[in-house]
């Protein structure tokens, strides 16, 4: 039978090498941005045991502005970029502008 694992993300990798590929993993919602989507879902293109993968559709309506690019979802799924890198870029100009101030 195959576990359910639920870990950073940072850790997954290791924690596959040292496990074997019998083990399902489950990467958390993210609430993040897109770059966090776009990073996750490279992971998961990258390993063979990531069952699902999480992300948060209803979030901060400036949230599309923060990347050069945006996700796209067909039937459920969220496409692997084949630009390079993660697929996008952080837009610094939106992150400044959104940028938490005391």
């Amino acid at each position: 039978p195959t576990d359910l694992v639920r870990h950073t993300k940072t850790q997954i990798g290791a924690m596959r090498e040292a496990v074997g590929p019998d083990i399902d993993i489950l990467l958390d919602i993210n609430y993040n941005s897109h770059l966090s989507s776009f990073q996750s879902l490279n992971l998961v293109a990258s390993v063979s045991n990531v069952r699902i993968m999480e992300s948060d559709v209803d979030s901060a309506p400036w949230r599309d502005e923060l990347t050069t690019s945006l996700p796209e979802i067909k039937d459920g799924y969220m496409t692997v970029p084949t630009g390079p890198g993660w697929g996008t870029d952080l837009d610094e100009a939106a992150a400044k502008k959104y940028a938490y101030k005391e």
